[in-house]
């Protein structure tokens, strides 16, 4: 090997050049030039070929070694002319091989070749054939291999086993002739794995580890070759050990064209290595979901959560556009008030059962300390592990993780080489899965860069399912078109049974669309059909901004999002809606109050499990339909999830009644009506009642005025499976997008129960509802396990003054054994009710710091109902 930047090398060459040739080996520059007549190559069935590398990635018309000069025989080299990289020549004809320095990564060993058989010269890069001409090569004037350390026409960079070689007509066979792979550069093999059992055409992984050698702190340069009837798969392995590891992974995927493959491991360009450095190696067919037309366990389960928060805040929150060109210096990022419990505490209390947060955008800013890129968090002003920040909350809160993560990347350098930055990327995909506790989603993006086969999704469902088999992943625009299933399917025209373009996929996206009703499940791959469920994403924002930017200052109005809700939910489905935080780090008040009012409006608990809407699958009669026109608006458009079909009754009526029958007995404490307006916030319906089927008759458990848009009315739960809604009278005739019978799945209504047996007002039962007059809503009744139809002190709060101290002490019920948290001000949340211990000396300033006693002081006391606990205070 000669070397830019070694000792003096030993070169042994056999004919080399006559002896008007010249050898120069000195510390900046190791070449020998031959010019004698004598020197006179065969034109035809004769090759040249060499290992070479470099860290120069600019240089322009490079000579690296061949029969001649570029004008005159077969000559490689490297030339950045309009990003053309490494190429071969021949009389001056020069052709690409890897094309652009960017598909080429810096220091990475590479074989080319130039060979001359029958008339027709071809140029290999890493055994590949990449460009032929006919031309023939001119008498070759010179001899000449070189490096160089400094600007000069010749390489800067190393060569290591290059040759000149002549073969018979008609003989060269590239797979076994070339020095790449049957015979490598400083070949030393270390491992030979038996070969294993395989079938040809099955697609099969190898995944390992490398680590250093004992002693070093690097990775050897090395290779893996998968061999059957010819080589299957040769991959490069060599890379930096960035600083933190021990080690670095590889997933590498090949197709078996034999019953038996075998893999090689090599050490290449000079490196030494040991067989201990190859850690872990198994080879598997990659994991894949089972066919079925209906959900998994694990989907039933993301169905079930189907509300959460889309987190979007990186280095882009800084720059005012959606996506940073990856060029931003990392000490732009710099919030003065990071809080990323806040966001999760948000999520928890706006009632969303997990968030989604971006930990890679299309920028390439990673917002957890990567070991495998410098462009992070930790690089930054503010070196936060926003991910394990992340995590950590939802730990606290009792709520799901989900992980966004840009396929795309703009910073990256590897990233056009898609070999080099795959692995990079499935390297980052493990370092979330590893570090960061359950993730139930990993959700991709950027795609649409590059061609859908291009990415490893089979590798990252593979990894997944070897880590957190319970997570699920998808690529945005999961649905292809069959007759070009790299083009997305607009949702528009999505039928049942379309290719899933990303495979294995286990949820569909197509953001920032909703689902079409009705939305179809089940779509194909290879002859299969796979069950995937959609999930929505929506911005809070009324610019319909995903990060904070400058002037974004308003939200979509609150019955927008409870319509979008409502949609996007239906049908099996879920959403997430985007609360950026802002610059400082936190998620503002303009979002957050948004979001509980929504939560309000939807009718949702902080922590507990989202209603049930138990009309799923009811049919519906009505007592009238505008012109007879069932089919668009009979009574069952009320019933099917779309929020833009509804039931009409005939024109000139004003009342009216529909019956929701379903075929079993179902229990329920509220339900849904999304009345039609004639006007924005005024709806027909002045007088309405709910009643239930006994079996003999109808009775009324509810008398209600006024409905609207998305009105919850809430009772004592009852028991029956056909509900009916008689409209009593209406100012003009009533419609109705939808009804929903829903089950609010929260302790307060059965602890209603208790005082609230019977039929009553809206205001006596209602969480809001002060039936007894003494300043304490039901719902503050329920919290303090207190008699909502009493104003008498119970006697389950009590305050004292220790006796000889000055201690103030205050002693209340609470629901479950709930923590209480905080400085100054204590507080915990349990089943939607938050609890908060203020302290004051000045009756002023409420922060002075508050001490839970402990046992609690609770002799004395009257006893409490069953999930009810007494706790104590102290200043």
């Amino acid at each position: 090997m000669i070397s830019a930047s070694s000792g003096t090398p030993t070169i042994a060459f056999a004919g080399g050049p006559s002896n008007d040739a010249y050898y120069v080996f000195n510390a900046a520059n190791q070449f020998f030039w031959g010019t004698s007549g004598s020197w006179n190559p065969p034109k035809d069935n004769v090759g040249v070929e060499a290992w070479v590398r470099t860290t120069n990635l600019t240089q322009t018309g490079t000579h690296i070694f061949g029969t001649g000069s570029n004008l005159n025989g077969i000559s490689l080299g490297f030339d950045n002319t309009n990003g053309r990289g490494w190429f071969g020549s021949v009389s001056g004809i020069a052709y690409a091989g890897i094309n652009g320095t960017a598909n080429y990564f810096s220091g990475t060993w590479i074989h080319l070749a130039a060979v001359r058989s029958n008339g027709v010269t071809t140029f290999y890069v890493n055994g590949t054939a990449k460009g032929t001409t006919s031309v023939v090569p001119a008498d070759a004037g010179s001899l000449h291999m070189a490096v160089v350390s400094g600007a000069s026409k010749v390489f800067e960079g190393e060569i290591g086993d290059a040759r000149i070689f002549t073969f018979n007509a008609g003989a060269f066979n590239p797979a076994t002739d070339l020095l790449y792979p049957a015979i490598e550069p400083a070949v030393t093999p270390i491992v030979l794995a038996a070969p294993f059992s395989s079938v040809p055409g099955t697609t099969y992984l190898a995944t390992f580890m490398i680590r250093p050698a004992a002693g070093s702190s690097g990775v050897p340069a090395m290779r893996m070759t998968a061999v059957g009837n010819g080589i299957l798969k040769s991959s490069d392995l060599q890379t930096a050990l960035p600083a933190g590891t021990s080690g670095v992974p590889y997933m590498i995927r090949f197709i078996a064209n034999s019953t038996t493959t075998t893999l090689k491991f090599s050490a290449i360009g000079g490196a030494t290595a040991t067989a201990d450095q190859i850690e872990g190696l198994t080879v598997a067919e990659p994991f894949s979901p089972v066919p079925s037309t209906s959900p998994s366990p694990e989907q039933l389960a993301q169905i079930d959560r189907r509300y959460g928060m889309f987190i979007h805040f990186g280095l882009i929150s800084y720059t005012d556009v959606n996506r940073a060109s990856g060029s931003h210096s990392p000490s732009l990022y710099n919030p003065t008030a990071l809080d990323v419990e806040q966001w999760v505490q948000t999520a928890y209390e706006a009632g969303m059962r997990y968030v989604l947060l971006i930990t890679k955008h299309h920028d390439g800013f990673c917002m957890w300390n990567s070991k495998w890129t410098d462009y992070d968090v930790a690089s930054s002003p503010v070196p936060v592990d926003v991910v394990a920040a992340a995590a950590a909350a939802c730990q606290k809160y009792g709520i799901k993780l989900g992980i966004y993560y840009s396929l795309s990347d703009r910073h990256d350098a590897s990233y056009s080489n898609d070999e080099l930055y795959n692995q990079y990327l499935l390297r980052q995909v493990r370092e979330l899965l590893e570090n960061n506790g359950p993730i139930c989603e990993f959700w991709f993006d950027g795609g649409w860069d590059k061609a859908s086969a291009r990415w490893p999704v089979m590798e990252i469902r593979d990894l997944v399912n070897r880590l957190q088999p319970d997570c699920l992943i998808s690529v945005n625009w999961t649905i292809g078109l069959p007759w070009n299933t790299d083009s997305p399917a607009p949702l528009a025209t999505l039928q049942e049974g379309y290719p899933i373009r990303y495979f294995p996929s286990d949820f569909r996206s197509a953001d920032p669309y909703l689902a079409r009703f009705p939305d179809p499940k089940n779509f194909s791959y290879n002859g299969q059909s796979y069950y995937l469920p959609f999930e929505a994403t929506i911005t809070l924002s009324g610019q319909d901004e995903w990060f904070i930017t400058t002037g974004d200052e308003t939200n979509k109005p609150v019955k927008d999002l409870a319509k979008l809700y409502y949609s996007a939910t239906a049908q099996d489905n879920l959403v997430v809606f985007n609360a950026p935080p802002d610059r400082t780090g936190k998620i503002r008040d303009l979002e957050r109050n948004t979001l509980f009012q929504l939560r309000d409006k939807l009718g949702l608990t902080a922590g507990l499990d989202l209603p049930k809407n138990r009309s799923r699958g009811a049919t519906a009669t009505a007592s009238s339909v505008w012109q007879n026109d069932i089919a668009n608006y009979g009574p069952q458009q009320a019933l099917d999830g779309n929020p833009d079909t509804r039931w009409s009754c005939a024109e000139g009526l004003t009342s009216a009644s529909i019956e929701i029958n379903s075929t079993t007995s179902t229990t329920f404490d509220r339900i849904l009506i999304d009345e039609y307006e004639s006007a924005p916030g005024i709806g027909n319906i002045t007088a309405f009642q709910l009643q239930a089927w006994n079996g003999l008759t109808w009775t009324t458990f509810y008398n209600g005025t006024a409905c609207g848009r998305f009105s919850l009315h809430n009772f004592p739960s009852q028991s029956t499976s056909k509900v009916r809604l008689v409209i009593d009278s209406a100012s003009a005739a009533p419609s109705i997008w939808e009804v929903q019978i829903q089950d609010s799945n929260h302790p307060f209504a059965s602890w209603r129960n208790q005082y609230f047996p019977a039929a009553n007002s809206h205001p006596d039962f209602d969480p809001t509802g002060d039936p007894d007059l003494d300043g304490r809503s039901n719902l503050a009744e329920f919290a303090l396990d207190d008699n909502p139809t009493s104003g008498a002190d119970s006697g389950k709060i009590r305050s004292s003054i220790t006796s000889g101290s000055d201690f103030l002490n205050i002693t209340f019920p609470v629901r479950g054994d709930t923590n209480f948290t905080g400085q100054g001000p204590l507080s915990a949340t349990a089943e939607g009710v938050t609890w908060r211990v203020e302290a004051s000396t000045d009756l002023i300033d409420f922060t002075a710091p508050a001490v839970e006693v402990v046992p609690a002081q609770s002799a004395g006391q009257p006893s409490l109902s069953p999930g009810w606990f007494y706790r104590s205070f102290r200043l």
